[in-house]
């Protein structure tokens, strides 16, 4: 009985892993500006075959991304949602694109617009209100202890 759960199990896992990609495949999402998917899927490009190639396709979808963001979001939040979802991972995945100059370049002109839009809607002095500081100012708020 175990021997026919473990071949199952094995059985589930290989066909529920995702295929692998050639850098053909990525180059065929680069050429059709399908950055996201790009992104997403450039982790199955087998480790052997990630030549610097790779790095600048990979890199070169994440500053497109963060671009398109930046053009396609007609909020500040809707661009932070957008950001929040994508960038975080993109990083802990792709380490390299904390590094790359253009990436980091777009990505801090969209959190830019961000804050700025933040601001003028006064999400800034709302958060502010709830600082520990706030009504003590620079002292924090004595804390409330709870009895045993």
């Amino acid at each position: 009985m175990k021997r026919i759960v473990l071949v199952l199990a094995a059985l589930t896992a290989r066909a529920s892993a995702a295929p692998e990609l050639s850098m053909a495949d990525l180059q065929a999402l680069d050429k059709s500006q399908s950055w996201t998917e790009l992104l997403d899927s450039a982790d199955r490009v087998k480790p052997s075959a990630r030549t610097p190639d790779w790095n600048r396709l990979v890199t070169s979808a994440a500053t497109h991304v963060v671009e398109q963001i930046d053009h396609d979001s007609d909020t500040g939040l809707r661009a932070a949602e957008k950001l929040i979802a994508l960038v975080p991972a993109a990083e802990t995945k792709y380490g390299f694109l904390k590094t790359d100059r253009p990436y980091l370049a777009g990505k801090a002109k969209v959190l830019g617009r961000v804050v700025a839009i933040c601001a003028k809607d006064g999400y800034a002095a709302a958060s502010s209100t709830r600082s520990p500081t706030a009504s003590t100012g620079s002292r924090p708020a004595s804390r409330v202890r709870s009895r045993p």
